[in-house]
């Protein structure tokens, strides 16, 4: 059975997106650099009574946008660990990962495509990272359906809109909101 290799970082700063998620910048440390394209996860490991428990976040900064590596974690009624990130957690704790991974990736080649996303609430954050990829790297048309509750539940809301101001001719957002 191969070991996975346990990698450590650092809670950098915490960034309140809504009353129930967080925006998580981390500091890798011990010389890790981690390599990760838009779209991936980080692998969190955390122990209690049950023993090491690995819980998945996605990742919401874009390799390419000059920002350090950031999950975005809502808060699961009955998720131990998402509950301790969003109002525990506080800068200068150290986290272990087993790493990044995912398939849920821009394609090789961009050209000539014009991308549709559907997100609903937490769902945005890997997408997030990837219109943000999109819109640094091509010049491709980008449209974003995405769903809601209300406004104020509505992780990225004001940096959705900064990017739709920015690039009015290629990113388009339509928010559905259940409750009005």
């Amino acid at each position: 059975m191969e070991q996975t290799i346990i990698k450590k970082v650092r809670i950098v700063s915490i960034q309140s997106n809504t009353k129930d998620a967080r925006t998580i910048v981390l500091e890798p440390l011990e010389g890790w650099q981690p390599n990760y394209k838009a779209g991936q996860f980080l692998t969190l490991v955390f122990h209690n009574k049950n023993g090491e428990q690995r819980r998945s976040y996605s990742i919401s900064s874009s390799p390419h946008a000059n920002e350090p590596l950031s999950i975005t974690v809502k808060k699961i009624d009955n998720g131990e660990f998402s509950r301790w990130l969003v109002y525990k957690a506080q800068v200068g704790d150290v986290l272990q990962t087993s790493g990044i991974s995912g398939f849920f990736i821009l394609p090789e080649n961009t050209e000539s495509k014009t991308f549709c996303f559907l997100a609903a609430g937490s769902g945005i954050t890997p997408c997030f990272s990837l219109i943000k990829t999109l819109m640094l790297t091509t010049r491709q048309k980008v449209f974003l359906f995405y769903s809601n509750r209300n406004e104020t539940e509505t992780i990225f809301h004001r940096e959705l809109k900064d990017l739709q101001e920015q690039y009015p001719d290629r990113f388009l957002i339509h928010f559905l909101f259940s409750n009005k």
